[in-house]
């Protein structure tokens, strides 16, 4: 995943991403920045659904485009990306997915190198 950030902020793209973490403490290697938060358990409630003050902030941004880059069926992540207001919405073709997304990649498997690979296929292919 840092390898697309990376070249989507080579071609001078805004870059804020919105993670989900599930424990109780984020990981060492995480260092909040101004482009990167993440929500931790403590910010899902009882149903799953994400609150607090970074999910509210993120949600009302407008982006010119989202990509939901969790792999599994987590709900979180859906919620978060599903409410977003952003312009064109990128995701992983799920029977959930089709309802809240612009553009659905088939993956051959489903993995985070395969799914990037899609990415830069396609948004290369629309010139985004």
């Amino acid at each position: 995943m840092k390898s697309l950030i990376k070249e989507f902020q080579d071609k001078k793209a805004k870059v804020e991403i919105m993670g989900v973490f599930y424990g109780n403490l984020k990981p060492l290697w995480f260092i909040e920045t101004l482009n990167i938060t993440l929500c931790t358990d403590k910010e899902l409630g009882l149903m799953q659904i994400p609150t607090g003050m970074h999910v509210t902030e993120f949600l009302s941004k407008e982006f010119d485009m989202l990509v939901n880059f969790s792999i599994k069926e987590d709900f979180a992540p859906f919620y978060i990306a599903a409410l977003s207001k952003a312009k064109f919405k990128i995701a992983i073709d799920t029977e959930n997915n089709r309802k809240h997304f612009d553009l659905l990649l088939k993956l051959k498997e489903v993995n985070m190198k395969e799914y990037r690979n899609q990415i830069i296929h396609y948004l290369s292919k629309i010139n985004i």
